[in-house]
């Protein structure tokens, strides 16, 4: 079952990350990155965690939020699950550091 979500998780971060860049047309949502996301055992509700380079976090926030009904039907034509679930944005405010060879 595990393994079940980690691939639902993964496929979600993809198809919203897609939605986002190419169906969104919303000027204030600038360059986003969606970290991860985590999805509930039953399917309904996911939190979707990004981060941004705007200044006002708490905007991004509510337009992405705003924008998640759109998101989520675009996700249904999508992908096949039995439901698609209901998108909580939020912003990850830790910072990222990527991964280097040390050797």
């Amino acid at each position: 079952m595990k393994n079940r979500m980690e691939r639902i998780n993964s496929l979600l971060r993809k198809e919203i990350s897609l939605i986002i860049m190419q169906d969104i047309n919303d000027p204030r949502i600038g360059f986003i990155s969606i970290i991860s996301v985590d999805c509930s055992s039953d399917l309904k509700n996911a939190k979707v965690y990004f981060t941004s380079q705007s200044n006002d976090k708490k905007k991004m926030e509510m337009l992405l939020n705003r924008a998640s009904g759109f998101i989520g039907h675009r996700l249904g034509e999508k992908m096949r699950l039995k439901y698609i679930p209901h998108l909580f944005f939020i912003y990850n405010n830790t910072e990222i550091i990527p991964e280097t060879d040390i050797g």
